[in-house]
């Protein structure tokens, strides 16, 4: 509700002298005092001196509709859960309306009413209004969509018949307008009555053959009717007469893409981005639908990309307009494009969440680990209570080999950042994951540990808590339990498939392991005599075929074990030296060495 109509209303009132009630003439002239010195809190935004000035007033002039009326109104924010108060404000206002009816009144009530689902009584507001106002339209019409409103809800035809009546009557005093036509149309189509819709087309047309605006709507009238040619006839009178109308253009481009004729629809939609007097956010909605429709028609992208250029050399401060290019050139592949326009939304309005994490992990998708750094911190200063950014940042970091500084950002996530568990489980188990990389192996485990706690979905927390441990040969049963866990929740995940394979194998359970290495390579979409041939997915890298080399030995088939064994060699990242000497070996033993704690 709305309470800024008082000071006029109090104006009003003072000049008319519209002051009721039995209060002695003493206590009137101090209620009229009061409810006058209200005015002053009231603008003030003190609503509580406000309605403790109305409380007096009332108690000196308990009869006055007026009082009642602005004190009843404040009520109504105070009584949504008293229904008997409620109505008892509601019809005190009414009964000041009943008094006194005026216009900045009947427009409160309506929306009162409105709100307290009192239809009813908006009828009989804007009847009351259009009795005293019969030279007026306005009144007429809201009584109209009264009436309209409450056949939507009781379903009474007879509110359709008056509503035309009103607007029949109307139209013999300004002669057939779409403002009148319209509703018309509208209650005719619930009367099922299709020749007084045309009825009404036809006097609309002759009433305004030279207006543009009005063949519009007859032509949207008809293309709602499915009559395509009579639509196309009354799109092509309107662009006659304003041959230069962005609307016109705008109308013929929804036209043409309706009915499927492509050639037309881009035409109309050229002309449309092109036209001065068609606002951005038409030319925009126009572009979203040109682009979602064509853009994986590779054919289209010269066409789109010249739409976007036009755009952009008329709005260049436009950030959804970046934004939106940024998306397109995304889902075409442009992915250092697409990081551009992130670039360039932000610097236009960085007060975007998404965007930054759009341009984030478009940046990574590039390889420039650098400018994704300094994005997530630019972004965590705008948004530090935003999760995504310290744990990028932290990533890149972690890959740099800078643990240190990892788990500082990380720390301080874990301490400051207020989010669901399943964020500060990812925080965690990021926390344990760098942990194991600087040998804090008991530091680790309680970080997955608590990582679990907080969310019993966090699967690759298990499964990263039964390889490191599996690797170090350590809780090899608690990291069965997670690696059988995350298994089963994908059991066409290749790592998880992998880990538990590998966690088997250490507890020397090898012919379970065998079962388990080799739905970890069937689920990359290969098989264990590709990968002897040296025929290996691109994403394998070196450590499934040296786990399942290992495993194929402890199941005696040890020439395959060797034909794995030298395909992971060819594999291993230059970083990975250790890795590498140790495959070396087996490969030149042709054997699989133990360390002493696992003979």
């Amino acid at each position: 509700m709305h309470l800024r109509i008082l000071p006029l209303l109090i104006v009003i009132i003072a000049a008319i002298g519209l002051w009721a009630g039995n209060s002695s003439d003493t206590d009137k002239e101090k209620a009229e005092y009061l409810f006058l010195e209200s005015v002053t809190p009231f603008e003030e935004g003190n609503f509580t001196d406000y309605y403790m000035l109305l409380r007096r007033a009332q108690q000196l002039a308990p009869d006055d509709e007026f009082i009642n009326y602005y004190l009843s109104e404040y009520n109504l924010y105070l009584l949504k859960d008293d229904s008997l108060a409620l109505e008892n404000a509601y019809r005190a206002m009414m009964k000041r309306f009943d008094k006194a009816p005026d216009e900045i009144v009947a427009q409160r009530m309506d929306f009162i009413a409105t709100s307290l689902g009192k239809i009813d009584d908006v009828v009989k507001v804007w009847e009351t209004m259009d009795s005293l106002l019969p030279n007026r339209t306005d009144p007429a019409m809201n009584m109209v969509k009264a009436l309209m409103t409450r056949y939507e809800l009781k379903k009474d035809t007879a509110d359709v018949d008056r509503a035309i009546s009103i607007l029949s009557r109307i139209e013999k005093g300004t002669g057939p307008t779409p403002a009148v036509a319209l509703p018309k149309i509208q209650a005719f189509l619930i009367k099922k009555d299709t020749a007084s819709c045309y009825n009404e087309l036809t006097a609309l047309e002759a009433a305004a053959p030279a207006d543009a605006n009005t063949m519009m709507l007859i032509a949207r009238i008809h293309e709602f009717f499915r009559n395509n040619n009579e639509a196309l006839k009354f799109y092509d009178r309107a662009s006659q007469l304003e041959p230069e109308s962005g609307i016109v253009y705008l109308g013929r481009a929804n036209f043409f893409r309706t009915t499927g004729d492509s050639i037309a629809y881009d035409r109309e939609v050229f002309q449309a981005l092109e036209s001065p007097d068609l606002d951005f956010s038409n030319k925009f909605e126009l572009l979203q639908d040109y682009v979602l429709k064509l853009y994986s028609d590779s054919t289209q992208q010269t066409r789109i990309e010249e739409l976007f250029g036009i755009l952009q050399d008329q709005n260049p401060g436009e950030a959804d307009l970046h934004d939106f290019y940024a998306h397109y050139l995304g889902a075409i592949g442009d992915i250092k494009g697409a990081a551009e326009q992130f670039g360039y939304s932000l610097d236009l309005d960085p007060e975007h969440d998404d965007r930054w994490q759009n341009l984030c992990s478009t940046l990574l998708e590039t390889g420039d680990t650098t400018a994704t750094f300094a994005a997530t911190q630019k972004a965590a200063e705008l948004f530090p209570q935003n999760a995504y950014y310290p744990l990028v940042s932290s990533s890149i970091l972690s890959q740099r080999g800078e643990y240190n500084e990892a788990l500082d950002i990380l720390g301080k996530a874990d301490k400051n950042i207020m989010a669901n568990d399943k964020v500060r489980s990812a925080i965690k188990s990021t926390i344990a994951d760098i942990l194991y990389q600087l040998n804090e192996t008991d530091s680790a485990n309680v970080m997955y540990r608590q990582a679990i706690e907080l969310n019993s979905e966090n699967f690759m927390a298990m499964n990263n808590y039964a390889y490191f441990n599996a690797e170090k040969g350590t809780n090899l049963n608690d990291a069965e339990i997670y690696a059988s866990i995350a298994t089963a929740s994908d059991s066409s995940n290749p790592t998880y498939l992998d880990t538990y394979a590998w966690v088997l194998f250490k507890k020397k359970e090898y012919k379970k392991a065998f079962e388990y290495i080799n739905n970890a390579i069937k689920a990359y979409g290969t098989s264990v005599e590709d990968i002897c041939n040296g025929d290996i997915p691109d994403d394998m890298g070196a450590e499934i075929p040296d786990h399942a080399g290992d495993i194929y030995f402890m199941n005696g088939e040890p020439e395959t074990a060797l034909k794995l064994w030298k395909t992971a060699l060819k594999n291993v990242p230059e970083d990975k030296q250790d890795t590498k000497k140790a495959i070396e070996k087996k490969v030149k033993s042709k054997n699989l060495f133990f360390n002493d704690t696992e003979k």
